[in-house]
């Protein structure tokens, strides 16, 4: 991992760069590609074209060594026993007091909820085990949702874990659409990413601020181990162009069901 990624070359402003850092199977041989996209304000498919430059990585030590010193929520203050799970009404953040986190709990700067939403019950906290090989996660309770990172303080740099899952002990192939916003909601870039069975990590450092990303799948999306701060970024035409193809899952229905005794909803 310790092996340097080689930067992209300048590329001009007028046709940007969206900029990939991968991970080879064997973890000690890191490449790049890129890859050029239509621009989407050309077909008219996006409300607005944003001139941000973003790097996608799916490494992250990579994510890390070049944007080092990010804050990381790990939900880890849930009370939520190992091998159970508890519902609750969003958003999730630093001022959550709902006999599952209490205030201060989560990092300042982030919040988490269910979209559309907030629904009542409309995430869902798991416990250490619930997911296997996973720790303290937070999922949208009901496929009909996907699921929305919410930044404030200007982040530029955004790093998670992520799967998707159809219940306890379920985690499942599918594909994830990542979708990456500015202030006023504007549309940076968007990605599609197969989790194949496993939870893989998706980071996103960019020359703007990312105030939301959006995770949305055909099952239930499940979230960890949340980085975000100041990013680290090289020349902004050096990087990105905002994608075009945002996919549109299926209209969702399956619902986790409630634990026996689930926690109190805040008041």
């Amino acid at each position: 991992m310790g092996k340097s990624v080689e930067r992209q070359s300048v590329m001009p402003r007028s046709l940007p760069l969206l900029a990939f850092h991968y991970s080879g199977a064997n973890h000690e041989t890191l490449r790049r590609f890129a890859i050029i996209f239509v621009v989407i304000g050309g077909l008219g498919l996006a409300p607005a074209v944003t001139e941000a430059s973003l790097i996608v990585y799916f490494s992250r030590a990579t994510f890390n060594a070049e944007n080092p010193e990010l804050l990381v929520e790990d939900f880890e203050e849930a009370a939520v026993a190992p091998v159970a799970f508890q519902l609750m009404t969003g958003p999730l953040d630093g001022s959550t007091n709902n006999g599952i986190f209490s205030p201060g709990n989560i990092l300042p700067g982030l919040a988490i909820q269910d979209r559309p939403g907030p629904s009542l019950s409309g995430l869902n906290v798991l416990g250490s085990g619930v997911l296997p090989g996973v720790t303290k996660t937070i999922l949208a309770s009901t496929f009909a949702d996907s699921m929305d990172l919410l930044f404030s303080g200007g982040a530029t740099a955004v790093g998670f874990d992520f799967g998707a899952s159809s219940g306890p002990g379920a985690i499942l192939s599918s594909t994830v659409v990542v979708t990456i916003f500015g202030a006023g909601d504007v549309l940076l870039g968007t990605t599609n990413v197969n989790t194949l069975g496993g939870v893989p990590f998706l980071g996103v450092a960019s020359t703007e601020a990312i105030t939301r990303v959006n995770l949305s799948t055909s099952t239930s999306e499940f979230v960890d181990n949340v980085a975000f701060g100041a990013a680290s970024v090289p020349e902004p035409s050096a990087v990105l162009l905002t994608l075009v193809g945002l996919t549109i899952p299926g209209w969702r229905a399956m619902r986790w069901r409630a634990p026996q005794h689930p926690a109190s909803e805040p008041n």
